[in-house]
């Protein structure tokens, strides 16, 4: 499998209206420089190209300078236009600016054993943790609608079940046309159902701040039964 190397980026930008809704939220001019400094040095410190980082870096700077971000209040849709440059440049679709005051740890709130916030956790439960719909359809052929890749730290017990329901289908079909990506270990467990015993390897990430490379391979052991020889059709759209 080709290899991959990316970084995915998440700004959170504080407000003091902060339990609004996103779109009635308002960033002002000095808060749109430090969220543009913030982001400036994670690409700078973290970005897997440093050139590109940089030319991503100018890019926001330039255009703050020049007033191209004066007439936009709103948080989400600062956030949206600060996506939309670092892509003109990257044209990578695994970097993102958004505003997610979910993710931020408020005061007071609750901090699970696994380092997510309390808040988090509960959204990732009520969205079933990306598993929307599993079912057999005409022809014992199963279907996963899968929205996201949570964590398994989370999300094992969900994804086992899943897999296992589907485990006597005569052919999977794997929706992932809304599925936005997510944990490299959540790919693994679904992906270690269909190959046979034998490690294969999946995915090589390299961390640059610590000049780091790490792998993925399939699992030794599943709760439930391999299909390694099952046909899989994964459907997939522009926002896969």
């Amino acid at each position: 499998m080709r290899n991959k190397l990316f970084f995915y980026l998440t700004a959170i930008v504080f407000s003091s209206a902060a339990m609004a809704q996103e779109g009635s939220i308002r960033i002002e001019p000095g808060e749109q420089k430090q969220v543009i400094d913030s982001v400036s040095k994670r690409l700078m410190d973290n970005y897997v190209f440093p050139e590109v980082a940089k030319k991503m870096s100018d890019l926001l700077q330039e255009n703050y300078k020049k007033g191209a971000y004066q007439g936009t209040v709103s948080v989400a849709t600062f956030a949206d236009k600060l996506t939309e440059d670092l892509r003109s440049v990257s044209h990578d679709k695994h970097l993102r600016v958004a505003f997610s005051p979910k993710q931020a740890k408020a005061p007071g709130s609750t901090q699970t054993g696994n380092n997510e916030p309390s808040a988090y956790l509960e959204d990732l439960r009520m969205g079933n943790f990306g598993f929307k719909e599993v079912k057999l359809i005409e022809g014992n052929v199963g279907y996963l609608d899968l929205r996201g890749f949570s964590h398994t730290n989370f999300a094992a017990e969900t994804a086992v079940a899943a897999m296992n329901f589907l485990s006597n289908a005569s052919a999977l079909i794997i929706d992932l046309r809304k599925n936005g990506g997510g944990s490299p270990s959540m790919i693994q467990l679904i992906t270690s159902y269909l190959y046979g015993a034998e490690p294969v390897h999946l995915n090589n990430f390299y961390y640059r701040p610590t000049n780091e490379n790490t792998q993925t391979w399939t699992l030794p052991y599943v709760q439930g039964k391999r299909r390694p020889d099952v046909p899989v059709y994964v459907l997939t759209s522009n926002k896969t």
